[in-house]
């Protein structure tokens, strides 16, 4: 496990990296329309660019997709796509609180996945407890949900039936459901130059499937992919 948030551990210095080889991040501007001509691409009509990789996720790619015939039916299948939600519940509790470990998973429970915020965040006390995809969780209020998680780390984990604070996130569209025989794009689109990053994609090209579901490390292999095609389209 790493010892400093995921920001640091790769966006930050790949962003550094960028900025010191003569290129420039545009943080907080939202893409609103993505078109292409003879010329290359056009972001909001504004900006012209030769290669594109489109690293947003899929409900959002399919929207903002150029209108090419080339195109529909990449935009077909991502916009057919269902998806599943990720709660996580975050429990504040006296400073000296830790876990045994920094990640522990527990079975037959509400709580999935547990971790001590502590040791990746520097947050003393705080223990985050994330919950993949629908079940008898979806039907709890957020407080309900927060009290459950609590009754249960106090029960399997011994931790304090007392918390100073709590709170939970739910994130509706968080991962596309990995149902059965689901068919994944490549990295490359029928459009020269425009390419597709993200923990949706296909790690085996052509054939439509992927090694990961919807992970970190699966999103992470696919941008990096994707940036390696769009280096060596942009060479030729």
């Amino acid at each position: 496990l790493p010892r400093c948030d995921f920001s640091q551990l790769f966006p930050e210095p790949a962003a550094q990296y960028i900025e010191q080889h003569a290129g420039y991040l545009k943080l907080g501007h939202r893409v609103k329309r993505l078109s292409v001509d003879t010329q290359g691409f056009l972001l909001d009509d504004a900006e012209r660019f030769d290669a594109v990789i489109c690293a947003t996720p899929p409900h959002q790619a399919a929207n903002i997709l150029p209108a090419l015939p080339a195109l529909n039916a990449l935009s077909a299948q991502l916009a057919a796509w269902q998806y599943q939600p990720i709660v996580t519940v975050y429990l504040q509790y006296a400073a000296e609180i830790k876990l045994a470990t920094p990640m522990l998973g527990l079975a037959d429970a509400y709580s999935q996945w547990v971790f001590d915020r502590g040791v990746s965040h520097g947050q003393q006390g705080l223990i985050a407890v994330v919950i993949s995809s629908e079940g008898l969780h979806s039907g709890l209020s957020h407080d309900e949900l927060a009290t459950a998680v609590q009754a249960e780390l106090h029960q399997r984990l011994g931790l304090p039936d007392l918390v100073l604070r709590q709170q939970v996130i739910s994130e509706k569209r968080a991962t596309f459901a990995c149902t059965p025989d689901l068919l994944r794009p490549d990295n490359t689109t029928d459009v020269a130059g425009l390419f597709l990053a993200g923990d949706f994609t296909a790690d085996l090209a052509g054939q439509g499937r992927g090694e990961y579901p919807a992970t970190l490390e699966g999103a992470v292999r696919s941008g990096v992919k994707a940036a390696q095609q769009c280096l060596q389209y942009l060479r030729h």
